[in-house]
């Protein structure tokens, strides 16, 4: 038998045992961490594992805002063992102490911003002999009875589920200094599952992201557009790597959207964000080394585990990632499945009819964050034969592909629409809005005939520009959006186009994507 960690669980594999082995549910389009045993001299870090009765947490002390004798103090601690098994003193939604022990600290008797997962020395009644290791839960102003600086000497780098699990009688067990074995040269990702498995080799196979604002005890819903936004762009456990830096990954893939600057946090390690402006406002970035905040930069999420995934990731990359919380977008289910969906998250739903053949076309509020936060969602549907179901052709025209979905909003959810504003024989037209920016280059124009129920948009070569069209029928002269074959791009194939006969100029008509 080999020992093999993964995602910081050991665990006994068989020997010759393969990477398909230990992780055989993962999709094989996921890249995975592999770090081996190295055997160079060991090198002493300035993070520590405690272990707790409801888990462990990974600390990293502070190397700049800690003065020695505070790092002094916290090594005896947890490396001497001296105060353990060590009790918690008391706890609330924002944070948890643990102590008390005599330290030399001066408290300054002021509030200070704290984030979550900063590691704080503090006391009680302002008498340093009664002082106390505070972890945050939440981002939060209080008075911890800290020094000057505010007290934060190190920051919880793995395991920030386990403070919220921790209650009164909760304990420090135990702790130990970590010792780094591990060479870059010998830690690296795979996607190649028959990867033979070593004795003591580590494997990260995920990402673990908490959203800002959430709490299970309470939601702030300060940030929920840009989290929403981040809760997207990951919604299909997916993380691109399009760029990578010395300082971070950043996923591309909903670039040129438009996303709120919400909230502002310095970019530190483990921190992720969205970008607010320039050519790649909209992208997702993780940070592996720290930075200043940026007002370029809006802070939508935090690493709780993989980190090291993330640092080893090349680009090409894809990454598995897990959001809490996972979004809630209601919208394209059918009514009965939305009731359903919303009741399994325990959030109330009120909807304006519950006809079988009723489609969610809008929520309110809007997003995740906002629907937690309130308990309850309430949702607008049409019936079924208002929503045409398309399959768009993003090999033969992906770029006219991501035209269409943004502008009808399938780019950024379930379910999009168009204004109906003309229908004659075998052809209906949808005219939206064409921002100036968007140029429609010449991609995927027909050949001898346009196929039965061809979905296009005329072309940048016409005077239509922007002009959607659906034909019903064949034709060897004109495409969907009567023009010419040189002006026609096609994008797909409109899967139940009987449902065009019904309907009017005029009305809104809502699409949604088949797969297959």
């Amino acid at each position: 038998m080999i020992n093999i960690i993964l995602d910081g669980k050991r665990m006994e594999m068989k020997d010759g045992s393969l990477l398909k082995d230990l992780v055989p549910q993962l999709s094989p389009n996921f890249s995975v961490a592999i770090i081996k045993p190295s055997e160079s001299s060991e090198v002493t870090t300035g993070s520590f594992r405690i272990v707790t009765d409801e888990g462990e947490v990974t600390i990293e002390l502070e190397d700049k805002r800690a003065p020695t004798a505070v790092r002094e103090l916290l090594i005896s601690l947890f490396e001497k063992k001296e105060l353990l098994p060590m009790k918690i003193k008391w706890d609330d939604r924002y944070s948890a102490s643990f102590g008390p022990f005599s330290s030399k600290i001066r408290p300054d008797k002021n509030a200070h911003r704290y984030s979550k997962g900063d590691l704080i020395l503090g006391c009680g009644g302002y008498d340093p002999g009664n002082s106390y290791l505070i972890f945050s839960r939440a981002d939060h102003i209080a008075d911890h009875g800290s020094d000057k600086s505010g007290g934060i000497v190190g920051k919880v780098v793995s395991g920030l589920g386990v403070l919220g699990r921790w209650k009164k009688g909760s304990l420090i067990t135990d702790s130990e200094r970590i010792i780094s074995r591990i060479e870059t040269g010998n830690s690296f990702t795979t996607k190649d599952r028959s990867l033979p498995l070593e004795d003591g080799m580590e494997v990260v196979s995920r990402l673990e992201i908490s959203a800002t604002g959430f709490n299970e005890d309470a939601i702030d819903p300060t940030g929920s557009a840009s989290v929403e936004h981040m809760l997207h762009a990951l919604s299909k456990e997916k993380f691109e790597v399009n760029l990578k830096s010395s300082t971070f990954i950043s996923d591309e893939r909903l670039k040129d959207s438009i996303v709120p600057y919400e909230i502002k946090n310095p970019r530190l390690k483990g921190n992720v964000t969205v970008r607010t402006s320039g050519r790649k406002a909209g992208s997702v970035y993780i940070y592996l080394k720290d930075l200043p905040s940026s007002p370029s930069h809006t802070t939508t999420g935090r690493i709780e585990h993989g980190l090291e995934l993330a640092k080893l990731a090349s680009e090409g990359d894809r990454l598995h990632v897990v959001v809490t919380p996972p979004q809630i977008d209601l919208r394209g289910m059918r009514i009965k499945d939305a009731i359903t969906a919303a009741k399994k998250r325990e959030i109330l739903i009120d909807y304006d009819d519950d006809s079988p053949d009723r489609i969610v076309v809008e929520q309110t509020p809007p997003t995740t964050m906002g629907i937690l936060s309130e308990g309850k969602v309430s949702v607008r549907t049409v019936s079924e034969g208002h929503v045409i179901n398309i399959r768009l052709e993003d090999e033969k025209a992906p770029r006219t592909c991501r035209i269409f979905r943004e502008l009808t909003g399938l780019r950024w959810y379930n379910i999009g629409s168009l204004p109906l504003i003309f229908k004659y024989d075998d052809v209906a037209l949808f005219k939206p809005k064409i921002p100036q920016k968007i140029t429609i280059n010449l991609e995927n124009l027909p050949k001898d005939e346009v196929p039965a129920n061809s979905l296009a948009i005329t072309n940048d070569s016409r005077k239509g520009k922007g002009l959607i069209g659906i034909r019903r029928n064949p034709n060897r002269e004109f495409g969907p959006t009567s023009e010419p074959f040189e002006g026609t791009n096609i994008l797909g194939t409109v899967l139940d186009p009987e449902k065009l006969d019904s309907l009017k100029e005029n009305e809104t008509i809502y699409f949604k994507e088949e797969s297959g």
